[in-house]
């Protein structure tokens, strides 16, 4: 993973969103694949501007904030309640609001290259390996407003 730079920031702006897309638009940068929920290599690489989706302040700070740590203590304590016996298959995707893209603030003709999303849901697959009985799944959605 290659950390974004002045040099290298033009190349990445044909395929991705970079910081300056972000910068001073009043949208917080959310994770879709949580650092919180990797460690080593795994956690430094949900930095990439590809794990991100922009969000309201308030709904990233507070409900789908609170909506990401009940799932991360409810999995890290049922996965110790069954001894590690089980994997844990995650994912998380958004709805792009059609309407709503961030401008960007550096070049005016650049503007609008990145959608805000109108929804964000989260899907969550619990396979136990001895015991099916103890397999569940379930999702959640949320809207990206205050």
């Amino acid at each position: 993973m290659a950390r974004e730079t002045q040099s290298n920031k033009n190349a990445y702006k044909a395929n991705q969103a970079t910081s300056d897309d972000y910068s001073e638009m009043g949208y917080d940068r959310r994770h879709l694949n949580p650092s919180s929920f990797q460690c080593g290599e795994g956690r430094i690489a949900t930095f990439a501007l590809t794990n991100a989706a922009p969000m309201d302040p308030c709904f990233n700070r507070i409900q789908w904030g609170t909506w990401e740590n009940t799932l991360r203590t409810f999995l890290r304590d049922t996965l110790a309640s069954d001894g590690g016996s089980a994997t844990v298959y995650i994912v998380t995707g958004t709805v792009p609001n059609e309407n709503l893209r961030i401008p960007q603030s550096e070049i005016s003709e650049d503007s609008g290259r990145v959608s805000v999303l109108s929804q964000i849901w989260t899907t969550v697959c619990y396979k136990h390996r001895f015991i099916d009985r103890k397999s569940f799944s379930f999702g959640y959605m949320g809207e990206n407003k205050p």
